[in-house]
């Protein structure tokens, strides 16, 4: 923009009539950050996309595996996070790689030993059908509740069943 505004400006010192010729590169130099704003607004992309505007093939007529592949995902995308969360949690392969990508974030403090505690009776108490996305987040984003969640309901077999469903059960 500034670039525009001085070339401009030397132009009309210049010779007023080479700025005409010029116009169509000045203007835009000098317009390009409005532009630029205007157009990276998501609420215009959406209208354009009602609109039927700007859209490539694959949006306006998608493939048969896209298509099969959304409807997959939609149909199963509430039982694959339960059943992720609770493999997670008792199985132990699944656990052994959530625990090892994750990563410890936290200090050795009273507070985040508290708060681990926490989680771990809340889970333990609560099970995971009654856990709230948030609680279920703490636990999986926190690899030392993990873990320790995963050794007390092995240690507890009373525990291991309310947590086990049909899915996770392993087979033989």
């Amino acid at each position: 923009m500034l670039l525009g505004l001085v070339w401009a400006g030397g132009m009309a010192w210049l010779d007023l009539r080479f700025l005409w010729w010029l116009s169509p590169i000045v203007v835009s130099l000098i317009l390009s950050p409005w532009v630029s704003v205007y157009s990276s607004r998501a609420r215009l992309g959406l209208q354009c996309q009602r609109a039927g505007l700007f859209l490539i093939p694959e949006e306006y007529s998608p493939p048969k595996e896209l298509v099969a592949t959304e409807n997959y995902l939609q149909s199963n995308r509430a039982r694959m996070l339960s059943d992720g969360f609770r493999r997670a949690v008792v199985e132990p392969a699944y656990n052994a790689l959530a625990v090892g990508m994750a990563t410890a974030r936290h200090g050795v403090s009273d507070l985040v030993e508290r708060n681990r505690q926490e989680h771990l009776a809340a889970a333990l108490t609560l099970g995971p059908a009654k856990l709230n996305p948030a609680q279920r987040l703490a636990i999986l984003s926190d690899p030392v509740t993990l873990s320790r969640l995963h050794l007390r309901l092995w240690s507890q077999p009373e525990q291991l069943t309310v947590w086990r469903t049909p899915a996770v059960v392993r087979r033989r």
